[in-house]
């Protein structure tokens, strides 16, 4: 690193040592980060979690998605699979995506192909579990999370909806015992004391309600 320049002399003088310092620094740094990530996740785990159709789709770049939210997202779903948290989706949200992929906006449906690769391949790591009837046609996700979200408050299951979309975390902020947050805020949560920022979870402790749910087969689909 530079640090003063004697020009008569046509002379630099750098510093290995303030190099060095940065370094370390960043290093430090880096290491919070990945406890801090870790802390989070571990707790995720406890929680049941719908992700919304708009996280999957910001994963894909274009010229429409800022890079820090492309970043986000592709920073969550590979933290799910080191950390083997598992997520729900909707079958109307996959719905939502085949019926974006006929649209005519060739940026969509680019987001939605990504999209639905990225859940195949979370749905091969069985990381993925689908809750819905498998023939539903509805593809208007939003009201289907809202209606769903309701029934695991219900139930007294811990849940978090995860979304980039701002009226659908209004709505769904407004049900007892659910909590909706955006990937920003999950990225700079923390959950290591109360002293600290962390994730406002809510709910009771997780437990199955046969009236409000049947679980089917292997869990990897949820009938409501």
């Amino acid at each position: 690193r530079i640090i003063d320049v004697n020009r008569q002399r046509r002379r630099a003088v750098g510093s290995i040592r303030s190099v060095l310092k940065e370094e370390r620094k960043a290093e430090e740094a880096r290491r919070k980060d990945e406890k801090r990530f870790s802390r989070i996740f571990e707790r995720l785990k406890e929680y049941k979690i719908i992700v919304d159709t708009n996280v999957f789709m910001d994963a894909a770049e274009d010229s429409n998605t800022a890079p820090e939210t492309v970043a986000l997202s592709n920073w969550f779903f590979e933290r799910i699979g080191k950390h083997g948290v598992k997520l729900h989706i909707l079958v109307s949200q996959l719905n939502e995506l085949a019926h974006i992929n006929k649209g005519d906006d060739q940026q969509k449906k680019y987001k939605a192909r990504n999209a639905q690769r990225t859940i195949e391949a979370l749905q091969d790591e069985g990381l993925l579990i689908l809750l819905g009837d498998a023939t539903d046609r509805a593809r208007y996700a939003d009201a289907e999370i809202i209606k769903v979200a309701r029934k695991f408050a219900k139930g007294n299951h811990k849940l978090i909806v995860l979304t980039n979309d701002k009226d659908l975390k209004i709505r769904v902020n407004s049900i007892d015992g659910v909590y909706c947050m955006s990937m920003p805020e999950l990225y700079e949560s923390d959950v290591k004391d109360d002293k600290q920022r962390r994730i406002k979870l809510h709910g009771a402790t997780p437990q199955e309600n046969a009236e409000d749910f049947e679980w089917v087969g292997n869990d990897d689909v949820i009938v409501y």
